[in-house]
């Protein structure tokens, strides 16, 4: 009987613990202070000349995992993010040239570059974390994953090739406007694979030229 009251008095005791450090837990957490600091500097700006044609919205999955010698707990660690990504595709216009002829109401257009990936936006949502006692993530690791999920994301993207064929055609579709359009003042389009013969030729620039012979 005496050892029947003994063991009562520990469950209750033990009940009691669990109940008051519950309760301490929660109460820290309402009196929680997180500081956070943020310095943005702006460290470059760069005139670039990119057309994006067109946008795709992917998904991924991705498990990294990492030991030495056992996949044992203590030896290993393994994260699972999602991924969702952003992934602009479009023409990179640096090296194009747009020539005006006025004599023969003729503009010359050189052939756009092929499509490329021009920006992928991410976004990493980290489902599971696990981590042994020695094995554990480092800053290193974190930006290690974000990297391969990126990099994950590109390949996807280009291997699949809708992405810069829909590219492509929405080029197509905006040079048969422009031709359209100078069409209907009395002018032509043309392409050419001309290279800049001029030092006012480089890059997109727009000029007016007297017509050669």
């Amino acid at each position: 009987m005496i050892r029947w009251y003994f063991g009562f008095a520990l469950l209750v005791l033990a009940f009691l613990a669990g109940a008051y450090i519950t309760r301490e837990y929660f109460k820290s957490a309402e009196n929680r202070v997180v500081n956070e600091t943020a310095v943005v500097i702006a460290e470059k700006f760069t005139d670039v000349m990119k057309l994006v044609a067109v946008e795709g919205h992917f998904s991924e999955i991705y498990t990294y995992e990492d030991y030495v010698g056992w996949s044992w707990f203590p030896l290993r660690k393994k994260a699972l993010v999602r991924v969702d990504a952003k992934v602009s595709a479009g023409f990179d216009l640096e090296f194009m040239c747009l020539v005006i002829d006025d004599d023969s109401r003729t503009v010359y257009l050189s052939q756009p570059p092929p499509p490329s990936i021009l920006s992928i936006d991410h976004n990493l949502q980290y489902y599971d974390i696990s981590q042994g006692a020695f094995n554990v993530f480092s800053a290193s690791d974190y930006n290690h994953i974000n990297a391969k999920a990126k990099e994950n994301i590109s390949i996807a993207a280009l291997s699949d090739g809708t992405l810069l064929k829909k590219a492509s055609l929405q080029m197509y579709h905006i040079i048969d406007g422009l031709e359209s359009g100078l069409n209907s003042i009395g002018w032509n389009l043309e392409f050419t694979p001309m290279e800049p013969a001029l030092d006012e030729f480089y890059g997109p620039e727009l000029v007016s030229v007297q017509r050669v012979n």
